[in-house]
């Protein structure tokens, strides 16, 4: 008997030690298998991290490039709009020397125009007419052509009185109130600076064609 309760117990011994043996094996496939997952898991996580670091350089760089390409093109667009605002301050420049040269065109006819239409914006029935010293000679004559011009246009009979003193500007004329409180510049200078910002457009398109 004490022999076969010997066997017995080996017997069982050895199954427990294989069932232990199994369960262990068991627990390793189950942790190598867990191990495997969390490092698959990990490298599609990297994986993702790279690329999505990847994509981010990328716009990084496509909207550094878009910048750079919108700097450039500011710049170009400032150059070039500084290139065409001094090629037309030349241009209103030589249009005033042409003016001051008082060469092509009527000098004294267009004096009594500029006088007409700065009497126009002077109310009362006196004004001063004031011309350049260049023009100072033509005084005399044109006040009373000027006087009848304004009767003509307007219907207003103005008393046009002549400065004894030449105005500082360098042609054209200048008209002023009864009691000097207005004035109307329409030297050349003068009237030249208000029709710039009317004129400008017309003349960009004349130099650089109404696309640009």
């Amino acid at each position: 008997m004490e022999g076969r309760s010997k066997d017995t117990e080996k017997v069982l011994a050895d199954e427990i030690l294989a069932e232990a043996k199994r369960q262990a094996e068991d627990v390793v496939r189950a942790a190598e298998a867990e191990a495997k997952a969390t490092v698959g898991r990990a490298v599609s996580e990297a994986e993702k991290a790279h690329a999505a670091a990847l994509r981010e350089v990328d716009q990084r760089v496509a909207r550094d490039a878009e910048i750079a390409e919108a700097g450039l093109k500011h710049l170009q667009r400032k150059q070039r709009l500084a290139a065409q605002g001094q090629l037309l301050a030349e241009a209103f420049d030589k249009a005033l020397e042409r003016l001051r040269s008082r060469q092509g065109f009527d000098n004294r006819a267009v004096l009594r125009l500029l006088a007409v239409d700065a009497i126009e914006g002077i109310p009362g029935d006196t004004v001063t007419l004031v011309l350049s010293p260049a023009d100072a000679s033509l005084g005399a004559g044109l006040v009373p052509e000027v006087a009848d011009a304004v009767r003509k246009k307007s219907g207003r009979a103005v008393t046009v009185r002549l400065s004894d003193r030449p105005g500082a500007f360098e042609g054209g004329v200048m008209a002023i109130s009864a009691d000097g409180s207005q004035c109307v510049d329409n030297s050349f200078a003068g009237r030249l600076k208000r029709l710039e910002s009317e004129l400008r457009f017309e003349v960009a398109d004349v130099l650089f064609g109404k696309d640009q």
